[in-house]
C-alpha cells in the first residue's frame, strides 16, 4: 500500500536544494515519488509501505545536510545576530577599522594582467561568502558525478561566464560611458540584492521564499557548468568593480582578457571550497552556509554604505571632530590637508565665502583608491597627483557634506558654517 507523508526540512537555502534533496530520497528503496517545496520547508513522499520506512526518508535527508523538523521558531536570535553584525560594522567604520580593505589591490583601468588575477585571489573569500551556497550544492555527488567534476564544471563556468561579459563591456565601453551617479547606483541597487539574499538565506523575511523566476530546463537538471555560467549575473561587489574595469577598457579583446583572469584569480579557493564541501560534516556545513549569510551581510551592508557616500549622503568614517579649520584671508578661506593612504581628513569652511584647498599627497600615500576624490555635493571628481592638489568650490548653504574616494570606500566631511 501506498503512503502520502509531509516532513519538515531545515536549512534549505535555495531552489537548487529542492533537487539535491529530492536526489537523495528519491534513491531510498521503495519511494515513488518525492516533491520538495524550498518555501514551505516541506518534503512531500509517496513511498511503498513495508519496503520503506520514515526513518529511512529522515536518514536520507539527515545524509544529505540537511536537518529534520520544524524550525526551531527562535527568530529573534537571528535578527540579533543580525542587529550585532550591524553594530560591529557602524563600531569598526567610525573608529576607521573598515579602512583596511583599502590598502587591497584595486581593479582599476590600466592594472596589469598579473595584478588582476591576484585581486581576484583576494577577492576570492568574497566570492566564496557570496556563491557558497552554489558551490556547495553543485559539489554534492549526484549519480556518476563525482564532487571533483562537478566543482571544475562550475568553475568553468564562472570563468567563461565572465569572459564573455568582459566581452559585451568592453565593446559597450567603446561607444558609451557610465557616469559616477549611475556606478553608484548600479552599486548600491547590487547592495540591497545582497541584503536581502542574505536575511532570505538566514530565513528572516519568509515572502522572498515564495518568489520564483523559472530558469530554463538544461539548467534546471543540475549542470554544474550552466549554474556557473549563470553564475556571472550574481550582484557581487568586486564582479562589479571588475565590470567597470572591463567597460573602461574600451575594447572587446582588452575587457575579456581583464574579466578573464580575474576569473582565474578567483579559482582555486572556489574550487577548494568547492571540493571540501561533498566530505564535510552536517554540521561544519550548516554553520558555514550561516557564516557565509552573515558574511553576504556585511558586504552587503559595506556596498550599501559605500555607493551611498558617492551619492552624498551616508556615514562618514570618522565622527565628533570638525577637522581642520579653514583660515580666510581677504575674500578667500585656504585650507590645507595631507593626504593620508588609508582616509582623508573633516575639514571645517564658512558658508558664502570661496574655498581654496590644497591636498598635499606624497607618491608614497597615493593608490588605487585614494588617487581620486568625489564631492557631490559640488559636482567635483579630482584625480590626486603627488605633489600639491588644488580644489575650489564655493559652500552656499550650511551644512554636513560628505566626501569619498571614487569607490565611496574612504569618506570624510566639509563641515560647512554660517
Amino acid at each position: 500500500m501506498d503512503v502520502t507523508t509531509k516532513f519538515y526540512v531545515r536549512d534549505m537555502m535555495c531552489r537548487q536544494c529542492e533537487k539535491t534533496l529530492e536526489h537523495a530520497v528519491g534513491k531510498v528503496a521503495g519511494v515513488k515519488s518525492v516533491k520538495a517545496d524550498y518555501g514551505k520547508g516541506l518534503l512531500t513522499v509517496i513511498y511503498e509501505n513495508g519496503i520503506c520506512a520514515p526513518n529511512q526518508i529522515e536518514q536520507a535527508v539527515t545524509a544529505s545536510g540537511y536537518q529534520n523538523g520544524k524550525k526551531a521558531g527562535q527568530k529573534w536570535k537571528k535578527w540579533l545576530l543580525v542587529a550585532g553584525i550591524l553594530m560591529a560594522f557602524l563600531v569598526g567604520e567610525r573608529m576607521g577599522i573598515m579602512t583596511v580593505f583599502a590598502s587591497f589591490p584595486r581593479a582599476e583601468e590600466g592594472v596589469g594582467y598579473v595584478a588582476l588575477c591576484l585581486t581576484g585571489l583576494l577577492t576570492s573569500v568574497h566570492c566564496m561568502a557570496m556563491c557558497g551556497g552554489l558551490s556547495l550544492s553543485q559539489s554534492m555527488k549526484r549519480g556518476e558525478q563525482s564532487s571533483w567534476r562537478n566543482s571544475v564544471l562550475y568553475n568553468m563556468g564562472r570563468v567563461c561566464s565572465y569572459t564573455l561579459t568582459g566581452a559585451l563591456l568592453g565593446a559597450l565601453g567603446s561607444v558609451v560611458s557610465i557616469s559616477v551617479e549611475v556606478r553608484a547606483g548600479i552599486g548600491l541597487f547590487a547592495g540591497i540584492c545582497m541584503l536581502l539574499m542574505a536575511l532570505n538565506m538566514l530565513d528572516l523575511l519568509p515572502f522572498l521564499r515564495k518568489i520564483h523566476i523559472p530558469c530554463p530546463k538544461r539548467i534546471q537538471s543540475g549542470s554544474a557548468f550552466w549554474v556557473g555560467l549563470c553564475n556571472g549575473l550574481m550582484p557581487c561587489g568586486p564582479l562589479q568593480a571588475m565590470q567597470l574595469v572591463a567597460v573602461a577598457s574600451g575594447s572587446v579583446a582588452a575587457g575579456a582578457l581583464s574579466m578573464f583572469f580575474f576569473a582565474i584569480g578567483t579559482v582555486p579557493l572556489m574550487l577548494l571550497f568547492g571540493l571540501a564541501a561533498g566530505t564535510l560534516l552536517q554540521k561544519w556545513r550548516s554553520k558555514m552556509l550561516l557564516a557565509g549569510s552573515c558574511l553576504i551581510l556585511l558586504f552587503s551592508v559595506y556596498m550599501i554604505q559605500n555607493n551611498s557616500a558617492l551619492l552624498g549622503f551616508g556615514v562618514p568614517l570618522a565622527g565628533g571632530s570638525t577637522g581642520i579649520q579653514a583660515e580666510k584671508n581677504e575674500d578667500v578661506q585656504y585650507v590645507t590637508t595631507t593626504l593620508k593612504p588609508n582616509g582623508y581628513e573633516d575639514i571645517t569652511v564658512k558658508a558664502g565665502i570661496p574655498v581654496e584647498w590644497i591636498i598635499e599627497a606624497e607618491a608614497s600615500s597615493l593608490n588605487g583608491c585614494n588617487n581620486e576624490i568625489r564631492i557631490p555635493e559640488y559636482d567635483l571628481d579630482i584625480k590626486l597627483k603627488p605633489g600639491e592638489n588644488k580644489i575650489t568650490f564655493l559652500p552656499e548653504q550650511p551644512g554636513d557634506y560628505i566626501y569619498s574616494c571614487w569607490m565611496g570606500m574612504l569618506r570624510a566631511t566639509i563641515h560647512v558654517t554660517e
